[in-house]
């Protein structure tokens, strides 16, 4: 059976329009706004052969600073998919995913279910205990994926101003307050800011809404040197404490 890579061979047109939503013009050798960091006219597509192939004066590039890159490092960065789940995904639809399928999560008894991507869950039991819960590959372990972390997406838009709330459930909530904008956190509470994967922010305009507390303001202020060493146009609200 071929990797995803190697199915992928030639296809990345077809794959990046239906995977990550890419337009026919986005996909053409004119230079136009980046569909990763929405850069305006830094970005083009100039192979459709092979591995395929863009270009971004912004955050193309091995260091996000500039350069080139293949239709998976394009296919990662606008969906914010790992490898793995990438992969995965291309296989799905290539129609080439004959793995044995892996069991149910045992997510038994939990209150409320945050899937941050197909091999990374939260969990929240009785008495707010927060488990995180990881797929190894072979099983299920209670425990947190290896860092960086992924971020979890209430909702996710490549386009829309991106509002980081702290926690999922203020998160959740947060979507169904501002449905013009994509809204995320990270895992882990206040003490794991830098510890989860920024990147799918690069360049981006960004709002942190912290709890009304001092961790949550501290937090808040670390995030946003995060994000400004990732080109993002960054705001914070300052919440008053009731």
């Amino acid at each position: 059976m071929p990797s995803a890579i190697d199915a992928a061979s030639g296809r990345w047109p077809e794959l990046l329009g239906a995977l990550a939503h890419l337009s026919a013009e986005q996909l053409t050798d004119k230079h136009q706004p980046c569909p990763a960091c929405g850069g305006a006219d830094r970005y083009r597509w100039d192979r459709d052969d092979g591995p395929g192939g863009w270009y971004c004066n912004q955050c193309g590039g091995k260091d996000h600073a500039g350069g080139g890159g293949s239709g998976m490092d394009l296919l990662t960065r606008v969906t914010g998919w790992d490898f793995k789940h990438a992969c995965r995904r291309i296989e799905q639809h290539l129609g080439i995913d004959a793995t044995t399928p892996r069991p149910e999560p045992p997510t038994a008894g939990a209150e409320h279910i945050w899937r941050y991507n197909d091999d990374y869950i939260v969990c929240r039991f009785p008495g707010k205990k927060i488990r995180p819960l990881t797929w190894t590959g072979i099983t299920w372990a209670w425990k947190s994926p290896a860092k960086p972390r992924p971020l979890y997406w209430a909702r996710r838009s490549a386009a829309a101003p991106v509002l980081v709330a702290e926690g999922e459930k203020a998160a959740d909530a947060a979507a169904i307050l501002f449905p013009d904008h994509a809204v995320c956190t990270w895992p882990g509470g206040t003490s794991n800011v830098q510890h989860a994967d920024w990147h799918p922010l690069l360049g981006r305009s960004v709002t942190i809404w912290p709890d009304a507390d001092d961790v949550g303001r501290k937090a808040a202020a670390q995030l946003a040197r995060i994000l400004l060493g990732l080109r993002c146009t960054v705001q914070v609200v300052n919440p008053s404490e009731k």
